[in-house]
């Protein structure tokens, strides 16, 4: 069973070191809750990639987002929700479109990381 493990591993981790990116342009998307007294807290977020080599399709280097008991914070795509997904480089006519649901009378504060872009 050990040796089943340690195949399957390598061929993972194989697979996506095969078509990974060293330095993917990446967006990551974070939802808070802001209260008056304390730090935000975390609820959501959302993590794009960016490059060449990803394929703008739906495909298996793409996660569908699912859904939380309390916020939910996702990418649409195709009418799809996804929390993860890779894209070809960011043209001008791009365009990323973010649901949101389950939401709360509270404040809440977007975040927004961009690296390597």
């Amino acid at each position: 069973m050990k040796n089943i493990f340690t195949l399957l591993f390598l061929a993972f981790t194989g697979h996506f070191s095969l078509h990974a990116n060293p330095n993917p342009g990446q967006l990551r998307t974070n939802l808070y809750i802001t209260e008056k007294v304390g730090a935000p807290t975390l609820m959501d977020g959302t993590l794009s990639q960016f490059a060449d080599t990803y394929s703008n399709n739906l495909d298996g280097m793409d996660a569908r987002k699912m859904s939380n008991f309390s916020e939910n914070w996702g990418m649409l795509r195709n009418n799809i929700t996804l929390a993860v997904e890779r894209r070809q480089t960011i043209q001008v006519s791009d365009t990323i479109f973010f649901k949101m649901w389950n939401m709360r009378k509270l404040n809440y504060k977007i975040q927004l990381i961009a690296s390597n872009m």
